[in-house]
């Protein structure tokens, strides 16, 4: 295994995924399905109460949507440097589109070789749903990136040599990215139950779970601080997560309790629906790119070729 961080592959993958999200640019998508308006709205406000120096700089709210402050503050943050604009409104998970490049190259690196990392970061680099996130403000992007993050400072922790099978300190950041990607969507804990199972795998001691815990908890109390701070309730944004949310439903699409019988039907065709359903008429969740994927899948399960599980 291998990890070098910057070489001439990975700053070609990185300018050819620039070019590609400012090629596509989105900008702001507008009232409606795009939920963005709650975003950009609310860290106005919050950049303007910053500005004035109010400490009651956020509002209370019952919208779940307006609550996820790991792509509001940042972009309350960008409005104060840059100024309120469709280019500052995106500039956090554009950001994050392109770390998650350095990201997968550097897996790819780490895990395999050199070959599988630029393939890897250039397959990224073209994906039509990353290259068309990267400039709306939308919490996925940057939730995926922490994701990503995670795992590669568990994989990169590692350490056969120590008392521990993995090192402290990357626990430590694994744990707290951990916590950044529930605080950007709450189902940035969905990568847990894989990072569980590695450290099963490894069986690791009850000293790597605290670390790890450590780390996600520090994440989980500065949303809580935060919250405090601004409304006096720490437990605001658990409050008023809607578990249906976890899958897929929009919140106007939940069915009433007279229609729940609907609700497998619907969960089903969701995401069949997201691979060419556009959205907005301006964006679209996956394209042909998708049907690829799924046809991929099958491939790797007919054939069962050793290498491709390696």
């Amino acid at each position: 295994m291998s990890s070098v961080w910057v070489d001439r592959p990975l700053l070609l993958i990185l300018l050819l995924g620039l070019a590609l999200r400012v090629i596509f640019f989105q900008g702001y998508l507008g009232v409606g399905a795009a939920h963005d308006d709650v975003f950009s709205s609310k860290a106005y406000g919050i950049a303007q109460s910053w500005a004035s120096g109010s400490p009651n700089f956020y509002e209370g709210t019952n919208d779940p949507l307006a609550l996820r402050m790991g792509i509001i503050l940042p972009t309350a943050m960008f409005y104060l440097l840059l100024g309120v604009g469709e280019v500052s409104m995106v500039m956090y998970p554009m950001i994050c589109s392109l770390l998650s490049l350095l990201l997968t190259v550097q897996l790819g690196y780490l895990l395999f070789d050199r070959a599988t990392g630029v393939l890897a970061g250039t397959l990224l680099a073209i994906f039509p749903l990353d290259v068309l996130y990267a400039s709306v403000l939308w919490p996925d992007t940057t939730m995926c990136t922490f994701q990503l993050l995670a795992v590669f400072c568990l994989l990169k922790g590692e350490d056969r040599d120590g008392p521990l099978p993995f090192r402290p300190g990357m626990l430590f950041l694994c744990g707290l990215s951990v916590g950044f990607a529930y605080i950007s969507k709450v189902t940035g804990l969905l990568i847990l139950p894989p990072i569980a199972a590695y450290l099963l795998y490894k069986r690791a001691g009850v000293a790597c779970w605290a670390y790890l815990a450590g780390g996600a908890l520090c994440g989980f109390l500065l949303e809580g601080a935060f919250l405090w701070l601004s409304t006096g309730d720490f437990m605001m944004r658990a409050r008023h997560i809607n578990p249906l949310g976890w899958m897929g439903m929009e919140r106007e699409a939940v069915p009433s309790a007279v229609d729940t019988e609907q609700l497998p039907g619907r969960i089903l065709w969701y995401f069949p629906s997201m691979m060419l359903v556009p959205l907005n008429r301006k964006i679209v969740y996956f394209g042909v790119f998708g049907w690829f994927l799924v046809a991929g899948l099958v491939h790797l399960i007919r054939t069962r070729d050793a290498r491709s599980y390696t």
